[in-house]
């Protein structure tokens, strides 16, 4: 009403009127009230910007280790801090700054952010974020049917399985599935707020179903569909965070730094990050494979994807060195902000920080990922692709990343990389989300029982490592030309020889009983020489 009186009085085209602050809902007012924030914030509070994330903020005292730190996501803010008096300057530099507005400009805790319900227990050591309200809202936009019987704890069906082979048309839709093709981005967008916030669980099979975003098939559907039995099981699941013993320190980090000693270093690790591949995913038009990769700070998920590759991968190691390479980019990252803010992880500034253990499952993708050796079967690769040696250090570069080989069944990535099935999918679930109120659907006897009549006999287990000089950690004594290559007897114990870079390549005094596992099908330039020894020539 104002505005056309304005024009009335004016007339059209005369006048134009300049906006003194910025109006809630246009496009520009993030940006503007961002910039407003930041500028109050490091300026009049003396807070630090995070170089890394730009809407961090952070505030450390050396001398008292008192610290106090912000995230901001446009007008949201969360505060954490371990500085009482601290967060009660900032609380009322805020309130004279904004005043309280509408509401209570501040809650002392945290219930919900972000549509995420949060709750933290009186000792503040434990952390739980679900999002169970989301879920049963979406089960009744979609009027699922109840089930009588408890589905298997897993997303996957044989019925999935069915419909990818059948390739059924739209025709065959039960009146289920018809509500699900009605609502399909609906479903798949609220399905990806889930995945990417608080149910890593449910990533992979969401990540097939919004493949069929453009023009879905009954696969995708039937997907979709499981996918809703399964969260109307698990509606009250999502990440708990604790401070210690959590299972992926317990059951997989540990265990593997005291069988494998080159893994040593798992044992005390604040951060490490699982990257695995599946090749050639049936399910694809072009068979593409599937990158997965999760990322763990001190025993909890806080990074994780599941993510169709861009590129036709023609073995495994490429498509292990491609998913290797997108989760080197999040620890990259993530090592730039533990720099930022190492108090956090009970470091100070003066202190280097670690490189980031990465975990792969492919002893090739270890190989070429730490040496820089171009092959018959890595030469074709994308040069993008091996800027993971970049980040594993060199000359120059600060080693911001340590690739390491481990046993696919200790490979959480695979839950990120393929629809588990069966046991496998419990199993490694349980080192991703659980049931708010205790407990979880993993039954380790019954699993046991299903890895004993699954198992294969295998007459030797072995891991194998090539130590150049310029990339072996300090606690390796290597010459100039020769390097180690650690190998695991039959008697379970680690032992060592030496290999010459210079003579052709020789091994020094290799036990008649040792086989170095080297995936060699996978590796054009080995050869398999003696087989008596059994060893690698490179």
């Amino acid at each position: 009403e104002f505005l056309d009186r304005f024009r009335k009085d004016q007339g059209p085209g005369k006048y134009a009127m300049r906006l003194r602050t910025s109006l809630y809902g246009l496009s520009n007012s993030p940006a503007l009230f961002s910039r407003t924030l930041n500028k109050w914030l490091t300026t009049k509070l003396g807070f630090s910007r995070s170089r890394s994330d730009s809407t961090l903020y952070m505030k450390f005292n050396k001398s008292t280790k008192k610290w106090i730190i912000i995230c901001v996501f446009v007008d949201d803010v969360l505060v954490v801090s371990n500085d009482d008096d601290e967060t009660y300057e900032l609380r009322t530099k805020l309130r004279e700054e904004y005043g309280e507005g509408q509401g209570n400009l501040w809650t002392d805790s945290i219930s919900s952010f972000l549509g995420i319900e949060c709750h933290l227990n009186s000792k503040c050591t434990k952390l739980t974020m679900s999002m169970g309200a989301k879920v049963r809202q979406l089960l009744e936009d979609v009027q699922l049917e109840p089930h009588k019987k408890k589905l298997n704890p897993t997303p996957w069906s044989q019925r999935i399985e069915d419909a990818r082979k059948d390739d059924l048309g739209l025709e065959a839709l039960t009146a289920q599935q018809q509500r699900i093709l009605d609502q399909f981005l609906h479903i798949t967008g609220t399905l990806l707020y889930l995945s990417i916030t608080v149910r890593p669980d449910i990533t992979t099979c969401t990540n097939f179903a919004c493949r069929g975003s453009a023009k879905p098939t009954k696969f995708h559907i039937v997907i979709l569909e499981t996918l809703l039995q399964y969260l109307s099981q698990t509606v009250n699941h999502g990440l708990v965070y604790r401070q210690h013993g959590q299972s992926v320190e317990t059951e997989i980090l540990k265990p593997l730094a005291a069988k494998y000693d080159e893994l040593h270093k798992l044992h005390d690790t604040k951060y490490v990050a699982f990257s695995d591949a599946s090749f050639a995913d049936l399910s694809d038009a072009r068979l593409r494979s599937t990158t997965g990769w999760v990322l763990y700070a001190l025993g909890n998920p806080v990074s994780w994807s599941s993510k169709r590759q861009s590129l036709t991968a023609r073995s495994t190691l490429e498509s292990e060195l491609i998913a290797a390479c997108a989760c080197s980019d999040e620890a990259v990252w993530f090592h730039s902000l533990v720099e930022t803010i190492p108090f956090a992880f009970d470091m100070s500034y003066e202190d280097t920080v670690p490189p980031v253990p990465l975990l792969v499952d492919n002893a090739a993708c270890v190989l070429t990922s730490n040496h820089p050796k171009t092959s018959a079967a890595s030469k074709h690769i994308d040069l993008r692709m091996f800027r993971i040696r970049d980040a594993s250090g060199d000359e120059g570069n600060k080693a911001r990343i340590r690739v390491y080989w481990i046993p696919t069944a200790f490979n959480v990535a695979d839950h990120f990389s393929k629809m588990l099935q069966t046991n496998l999918f419990p199993r490694l679930n349980r080192h991703l989300v659980e049931d708010k109120n205790g407990g979880n659907d993993y039954d380790k006897e019954a699993d046991a029982k299903f890895v004993a009549l699954s198992r294969k006999p295998t007459n030797h287990l072995v891991s194998s490592y090539l130590v150049t000089e310029a990339l072996a950690p300090g606690d390796y004594s290597t010459e100039s030309n020769d390097c180690n290559i650690k190998y695991l007897r039959d008697d379970g114990v680690i032992d060592t020889c030496l290999m010459n870079l210079t003579d052709g390549g020789y091994v020094d005094e290799l036990p008649s009983d040792a086989f170095v596992d080297t995936h060699v099908d996978d590796w054009d330039d080995a050869d398999i020489i003696n087989s008596t020894w059994k060893y690698a020539l490179w």
